[in-house]
């Protein structure tokens, strides 16, 4: 594979013993803290990290062949496709942010030189009927009365549970029946992301 960096940016890493695992160390200090998500990306930060035959890989290094090394690596573990590609659009991001914030010079985003998981496909089952009032009936049992008003409210909306677990009072709206989310996740179709 092609050197993704010149020989003077090569000498400079060499010298400053600067690996992935360093950027990666950074980024969950500068970066993660300020993102919605923040636990979860600090746990796939963490598994990355622990990769070391991954994070311990000089920047110098880090090219097509060893994001190939990484995702045989994560699918050895036996992670999907998709969370796969999540954890590889980290590592992107996290060249992107060292590149646009000049935590290293000379540098090339080596993700960008190999082909991706493709996405899984959306859910589109819906519950039958029987299924429907077979989850109800047994729902109406819990202990907790608002389980089976929240599982009713999570179908007709098709919000997601964090969601309406984050709705306030100020947020519905009992007169018109009506319920503001403000903290939404986006969903968009894989030609938005490529864009």
């Amino acid at each position: 594979s092609t050197p993704l960096y010149s020989s003077a940016a090569s000498d400079v890493y060499k010298r400053q013993n600067l690996t992935i695992d360093s950027l990666l160390k950074r980024y969950s200090e500068e970066v993660t803290p300020g993102k919605k998500g923040y636990k979860e990306e600090a746990y796939a930060i963490g598994r990355l990290r622990r990769i070391k035959t991954f994070a311990g890989l000089p920047v110098y290094l880090a090219d097509g062949d060893a994001i190939e090394r990484l995702k045989r690596e994560l699918k050895g573990c036996k992670l999907s496709d998709t969370t796969i590609r999540k954890y590889l659009m980290l590592v992107s991001h996290l060249f992107r942010i060292a590149i646009t914030r000049r935590w290293c010079t000379d540098l090339q985003n080596p993700v960008k030189t190999v082909e991706l998981p493709k996405p899984a496909r959306m859910r589109s089952r819906r519950f039958e009927n029987e299924e429907f009032e077979y989850v109800r009936t047994e729902l109406a049992k819990a202990r907790n009365p608002l389980v089976l008003t929240i599982f009713e409210l999570l179908i007709e909306t098709a919000c997601r549970r964090g969601e309406l677990l984050r709705l306030r009072v100020k947020d519905v709206d009992l007169v018109a029946r009506t319920a503001t989310l403000l903290d939404t996740c986006l969903l968009y179709t894989s030609d938005a992301a490529d864009e």
